[in-house]
């Protein structure tokens, strides 16, 4: 069994009953390496100190920051190259013939800062321009954390995060600001609005929408079993017959739900609404 620290224990237990967040196994030691970095960087030498602060924190900025700690990470774009080729090059092809209309309806949880949803929107633009279509798509953002929509809002990166990107697709999609970053210039078919959605309530799912394509980055891995089978459950309702959906490339579905049917694409998996049975 793994011994953590008082602090430890109970900023988990805040998590959980704030945004229904359980860390366990070794998620729960790299908790409290990241509650360490803060107290340091707090300058709270004591756990109580530290304790006293989450206690008596009555806006959750302490919490946020927590979030914010523990769903950090690589966040440059283009970084999951197979699931999001997976998206273009063949879900979103075989949804809009389907749906047999020019939008197509997106849900993109995990926002981190934005990349990976504005790395999907850059491919989806370059399938347009390579084969002379006109999809349009109307996209909702989400994420647990406020300050993920801050920096998604403002779409402003260090040049490391958009190392991966050609010289000449930094020229189309992006500006250069502030002398050394770069921001992620809008597309005029592309609808982006931005919530802030905890996945386990399931009030925050009223404005979801009907999405055709769902891409759940990285949040599953966070929650209990139960709570991932009702999360689980709650996508699988709002998502249309034949719709689609995509989670984190380390996570999985696996004794979660059997609704879903899977679908294997080169080195990353989807999960697809099957047609309800007459």
């Amino acid at each position: 069994m793994i011994e953590v620290g008082r602090v430890t224990i109970e900023a988990r237990q805040k998590l959980y009953d704030n945004a229904g967040i359980y860390i366990s196994g070794n998620q729960l030691e790299y908790f409290e390496r990241q509650i360490t970095q803060r107290m340091k960087a707090l300058d709270h030498e004591s756990e109580k100190q530290y304790l006293h602060l989450l206690s008596n924190d009555d806006n959750d900025r302490e919490l946020h920051q927590l979030l914010k700690m523990l769903f950090v990470g690589d966040t440059r774009f283009f970084n999951h190259s197979f699931q999001t080729s997976a998206i273009v090059e063949h879900a979103v092809p075989e949804l809009f013939n389907d749906k047999k209309c020019g939008t197509l309806n997106i849900w993109y949880h995990g926002l981190g800062s934005g990349e990976g949803l504005y790395s999907l929107l850059i491919l989806l633009h370059e399938q347009n321009r390579r084969f002379g279509r006109d999809f349009k798509y109307s996209i909702i953002g989400s994420d647990l954390n406020e300050e993920a929509l801050a920096q998604t809002e403002q779409a402003v990166y260090r040049k490391s995060s958009v190392s991966h990107i050609s010289a000449d697709m930094l020229d189309r999609y992006f500006e250069v600001v502030e002398g050394r970053k770069y921001r992620f210039r809008p597309l005029p078919e592309q609808e982006i609005k931005l919530k802030m959605v905890l996945p386990h309530d399931e009030s925050h799912w009223r404005d979801i929408g009907r999405p055709d394509l769902i891409v759940f980055q990285n949040i599953m891995m966070y929650y209990g079993l139960s709570a991932r089978q009702q999360i689980a459950r709650q996508l699988f309702q709002v998502l249309p017959q034949q719709g689609y959906l995509f989670v984190g490339p380390t996570e999985s579905l696996y004794q979660v739900t059997d609704q879903f049917r899977i679908v294997h694409f080169t080195k990353t998996l989807g999960y697809k609404k099957p047609v309800a049975s007459s």
